[in-house]
């Protein structure tokens, strides 16, 4: 690997992301060992504990596959994987990993109080103030995902402008504006038939199809604490999901 140093922000998430690039490249797959975690956090200007959490994260991606007493191998079926079940994916890398085009648009940005279910989910009194941010995702200008999220009103230290719900995640807004960094979800995977989503968001009426796959979780801070409740509505005629699994044999 070149020697790149690296910004010092969020230094895991832009470890995984040089890491990703890495794999993917053309002569990254012909040499399935990767280097050392010394020698990647060298290479980067980073510690051996920052290289383990991007390590971590390309692991549960199926990326890589550690093995104790040999080393850390990407895996050879990456190929064959399109997008796999990642809480917390870029949704337009979602959409290009599937071949298309992808734009999206903020629907609608409101602040709501609470309802119980969500108020359980944060850990926040019922009828305390939520802002409610819904987006929608777009494969070569058909709707393949809407995405709800429920963030408390009360975590921000500074307001995001409405370009800013438009153009940016509710991941990067709350490290911004909240000083929150999210590093892992708890997600429940359903199908929703289309009466079931539209209870969810009137925007599901624009998909063209009659049932969705539903992704609906709590997206926690790296001191374990609930700062995000979303759901995300998924077309799966554009948006195929795909999933490696570590077989141990005993």
């Amino acid at each position: 690997m070149n020697r790149e140093p690296i910004n010092k922000q969020n230094l895991s998430d832009t470890v995984a992301e040089k890491l990703r690039e890495y794999i993917r490249s053309s002569d990254a797959p012909r040499s399935l060992k990767l280097p050392p975690e010394a020698v990647i956090g060298e290479s980067m200007g980073v510690s051996r504990i920052t290289v383990r959490r991007a390590l971590s994260d390309l692991e549960q991606e199926g990326l890589i596959q550690r093995i104790h007493g040999r080393g850390t191998f990407i895996n050879p079926n990456i190929s064959k994987i399109k997008a796999t079940i990642t809480p917390g994916q870029d949704l337009h890398q979602l959409i290009r990993e599937g071949g298309y085009e992808s734009r999206n648009e903020l629907i609608s940005l409101e602040t709501v109080p609470a309802d119980l279910h969500h108020a359980k989910a944060l850990e926040i009194a019922p009828g305390s103030p939520l802002i409610k941010v819904v987006c929608s995702y777009y494969a070569n200008d058909i709707l393949a995902i809407v995405s709800i999220n429920h963030i408390p009103e009360g975590l921000l230290k500074t307001m995001p402008s409405r370009e800013e719900w438009g153009t940016h995640t509710s991941y990067e807004l709350l490290r911004t504006h909240a000083g929150l960094l999210v590093t892992n979800e708890c997600i429940t995977i359903q199908s929703k038939s289309r009466a079931e989503a539209l209870t969810i968001t009137p925007a599901a009426g624009e998909f063209d199809c009659d049932s969705f796959l539903c992704m609906t979780g709590t997206s926690l801070t790296v001191e374990n604490k609930p700062a995000l409740s979303g759901q995300a509505l998924y077309n799966t005629n554009y948006v195929h999901f795909q999933m490696l699994r570590n077989i141990k044999a005993f």
